[in-house]
């Protein structure tokens, strides 16, 4: 029997992370606050357009449309427009799955 991600590791998980280096934060303020606002004008529209949402994702991720529907209804819900992540217990499964697997050595500091 298969499990799943929700009900055999964790009820959250990041749906999607962004990350960049100091340097270019702090060179490129502007570039970055526009790149976060139009991040949030695409989950805005997603959630306003469901039909649109599933054309892109059939369109350009190249899911099958009965796959699209299923990705946008299980993911967009846990897409948070303010950037929050999941509750601690569950970043730190995030995290200790992610060292397991060599992807990286330790939890990268958050600034929210």
């Amino acid at each position: 029997m298969l499990g799943t991600q929700e009900n055999e590791i964790a009820p959250q998980w990041p749906k999607h992370t962004f990350v960049a280096r100091a340097s270019f934060i702090e060179d490129n303020p502007e570039t970055l606050r526009a790149f976060l606002r139009a991040h949030v004008a695409a989950i805005r529209l997603a959630r306003d357009d469901r039909a649109l949402a599933v054309k892109v994702l059939v369109d350009q991720v190249k899911y099958q449309p009965s796959y699209a529907a299923r990705a946008y209804d299980e993911n967009l819900p846990a897409f948070d427009e303010r950037g929050r992540l999941p509750e601690e217990k569950y970043m730190d499964i995030f995290w200790s799955i992610l060292i397991a697997a060599g992807i990286v050595k330790e939890p990268w500091p958050h600034r929210g």
